[in-house]
């Protein structure tokens, strides 16, 4: 959907937003709403009942952090690039960046499928799933195979603190790509798909950060 005035643009991506947000938390909210009566019904029926009290305060305290963390999202390269980038830090930013997913989009742009979903969604980043979105503002924060294409969405594990924990940075959305992450996207269905060797695929991107 293209609209001409930003407003309309801005209050079609809330409203998509919004969308994705309750159909994926709205049994949640059933739960804080149920919760929450029983809450009322400890408080005024079984006031010197202080242990289930604070269970149960703890119960709509739990409920309400899933509702507000919600699903993980896009942030963009550029986020990445304030610790991955140096020789200190393997030249990982740098690495990626003269490779050829970062010039995946352009790719496009110079065969004029920029505009066709089927090829944006393998040349992009977060196509259609707050990342890419053809015709908003910042969609030009999401194009090319960025990190997040391979390493998932990095709102949560992006924290310096985070990061440091390999196994924290797994629990907040981060994944280790395999064969089969590229093959979602290097495969047949590709129109200029021509076979995939990984191990060969993997030495024209290889950004490993080796400590020294």
């Amino acid at each position: 959907m293209f609209y001409k005035d930003n407003e309309k643009k801005r209050a079609h991506r809330t409203h998509r937003m919004t969308q994705n947000f309750f159909s994926h938390n709205l049994p949640v909210f059933f739960s804080v709403c149920s919760v929450c009566s029983q809450l009322r019904g400890l408080l005024f029926k079984r006031r010197n009942d202080m242990k289930k009290l604070i269970i149960m305060i703890i119960s709509v305290t739990f409920v309400f952090s899933v509702v507000c963390a919600g699903d993980f999202f896009y942030v963009g390269a550029k986020k990445c690039k304030m610790c991955h980038k140096g020789e200190k830090k393997g030249k990982v930013f740098e690495k990626w960046e003269a490779g050829p997913h970062a010039k995946a989009f352009e790719t496009l742009k110079k065969s004029g499928d920029d505009k066709k979903p089927e090829c944006i969604a393998c040349h992009t980043t977060g196509f259609n799933a707050d990342g890419y979105k053809i015709g908003d503002d910042d969609a030009a924060k999401f194009e090319g195979v960025q990190c997040e294409s391979c390493h998932g969405p990095g709102s949560a594990y992006k924290r310096i603190s985070v990061m440091k924990n390999r196994q924290k940075a797994l629990e907040n959305g981060m994944i280790i790509p395999t064969e089969e992450t590229c093959k979602l996207c290097h495969n047949k269905k590709s129109p200029t798909f021509k076979g995939f060797d990984f191990k060969e695929a993997w030495k024209k991107i290889d950004h490993t950060y080796r400590k020294k």
